[in-house]
């Protein structure tokens, strides 16, 4: 049986996420201390826990009892001794060569009928005495083994977006692709070991403050930031509105300064446009970061009127009022031809962002999509608040960015599916792309191991169908490894030739993709 729900009460009660890359939220920092000095490591080498494989235990459980994929879920045996594999491997072991003793103990663990990882802790702790895996005396390289065997299991039971966080991953901070954040307003690059200043946002702190893209970091704070990871560093830079942090740059002249920068809270812009408008917040025009000069040009070289261009990194929080503001910022004749939203390189974003922008080009009372539980019932969301553009021709572009852009991905996935689907299905859009999109079409959560001591699981628990009751999701229906069905085939197919990689590698702006989906509006 199919049931409606109001997408507000259904994400509320799920509280997922439709994401393909994961980041991180503001880490509340106080600053520098006291006395305005400290001699300490910025990012000291905290000891992770001590491994405990039982936690393999709640791995197990979780994916028996929450994940989509229950029902692939290997049998005991294949768990086990794939463990004891994983471990062994790890100190250079194969297979043909483990101990007698270590088969023996899975062995008669398989045999009492029960999955019980706390056999693979008891191997763990004889091979820890053991000169012969001396390796294992590395506290690290004892946590690397733990996380091998984590993502060991996850992938014998074959949820393909599933993912497990470290333990400093997890308690950093995930997303929650809200595309804000409280901090100085800078992405950075690392190159030739060091860390380097790649964009300042516009209006933001760090601007303020003189920072520049190519200054070097050297310090936060008076500390070295030697040694610390890309997530150490985020921490320590992000931090809560109104306090300040001392970043010391090294100029691309040579000199050296010290630079005082109130954070602020960062509003990334993940959504531009050509004709351009103003965005909320006062976060300049939406012409700001886009891919091609604008006005846009046709294949041979002509302004293009009439029609709206839009593209879109990603479904985070604010992109409704963003794409609100575009809609209706941009005189109506401006895009009176048609709408471009290109989803090209979009590793999706939040359920309720997807929801309200699809909303604008839907009637009322329209199925957006249908998600499938664990249990296999349906449920299909219908939304009915928006009407911002719901006669106007549109045009969907996915697969893989041309620009490459700095968090792009190879592919159109998960909300971006979600969006193209719904909009084709209802007879809004034609689909144009390379290929079919990447085919993420699951129900996410995150499950805190022991709290977070442990880290975090990150599985499917549902599946996302179009309008029309198609997966999304790439699955295998017939267990011969080749997966039918999930993804989505772009109405019109465009190939690449050796002429427009050639025209391309001199002029960016080249992009027989585009070319087609503006011939697709401007007959």
């Amino acid at each position: 049986m199919l049931h409606k729900v109001s997408p507000k009460f259904f994400v509320a009660v799920l509280a997922v996420v439709l994401v393909g890359v994961v980041g991180f939220s503001a880490y509340k920092n106080s600053g520098l201390s006291s006395d305005g000095s400290d001699s300490s490591a910025l990012c000291p080498q905290a000891t992770p826990p001590e491994v405990d494989f039982t936690v393999l235990n709640d791995v197990y459980t979780v994916f028996r009892q929450q994940s989509v994929y229950q029902s692939k879920v290997a049998k005991p045996d294949i768990l086990l001794r794939g463990a004891l594999k994983t471990i062994f491997g790890f100190v250079g072991v194969n297979e043909k060569s483990i101990p007698d003793w270590a088969t023996d103990m899975v062995d008669q663990q398989i045999a009492a009928g029960q999955v019980d990882f706390g056999v693979i802790q008891k191997v763990y702790e004889r091979m820890v005495q053991d000169p012969a895996y001396s390796v294992l005396q590395n506290p690290q390289r004892r946590q690397d083994l733990f996380e091998s065997a984590v993502n060991g299991i996850i992938k014998a039971i074959g949820d393909p977006f599933a993912s497990y966080y470290n333990a400093d991953l997890y308690n950093s901070g995930a997303s929650d692709s809200s595309g804000k954040y409280e901090g100085i307003g800078v992405s950075t690059r690392d190159e030739n070991n060091e860390t380097i200043i790649a964009t300042v946002f516009a209006g933001s702190p760090a601007e303020k403050a003189g920072l520049k893209s190519g200054d070097v970091l050297i310090k936060v704070d008076g500390k070295s930031i030697e040694g610390c990871s890309r997530f150490q560093l985020t921490q320590k830079i992000r931090g809560e509105a109104g306090t300040t942090v001392v970043i010391t740059v090294r100029h691309m002249n040579g000199a050296v300064e010290n630079m005082p920068v109130v954070r602020g809270q960062i509003r990334q812009n993940v959504v531009s446009s050509c004709p351009g408008a103003p965005l909320p917040d006062e976060r300049g025009n939406s012409t700001i970061d886009l891919p091609f000069d604008c006005p846009i040009r046709d294949q041979d070289g002509n302004f293009v009127q009439g029609v709206l261009y839009i593209k879109m990194n990603e479904f985070s929080e604010q992109v409704p009022r963003d794409f609100a503001a575009i809609l209706q910022g941009v005189p109506r004749q401006n895009y009176a031809r048609g709408i471009i939203i290109d989803l090209r390189g979009n590793p999706g974003g939040l359920v309720q962002a997807t929801l309200e922008v699809i909303d604008y080009f839907l009637p009322a009372g329209a199925t957006i999509l249908i998600q499938e539980d664990k249990e296999g019932r349906e449920t299909a969301l219908t939304y009915q608040n928006y009407d911002l553009a719901t006669d106007v021709p549109i045009v969907v572009l996915v697969g893989r960015d041309p620009q490459q852009r700095q968090g792009s991905v190879d592919n159109s996935y998960s909300a971006s599916e979600v969006f193209a689907g719904a909009l084709r299905d209802n007879g809004r859009a034609v689909i144009i792309g390379e290929s079919a999109t990447g085919g993420k079409g699951t129900v996410n959560m995150t499950y805190p191991l022991r709290n977070g001591k442990y880290g975090a699981l990150y599985i499917a628990i549902g599946l996302w169908k179009t309008p029309n009751g198609d997966f999304i999701e790439r699955i295998d229906t017939d267990g011969d490894g080749y997966k039918e069905t999930g993804g989505l085939m772009p109405d019109i197919l465009v190939t690449w030739s050796d002429d427009d990689y050639a025209a391309f590698a001199h002029n960016t702006q080249w992009d027989p993709v585009l070319f087609r989906a503006l011939d697709e509006l401007l007959p």
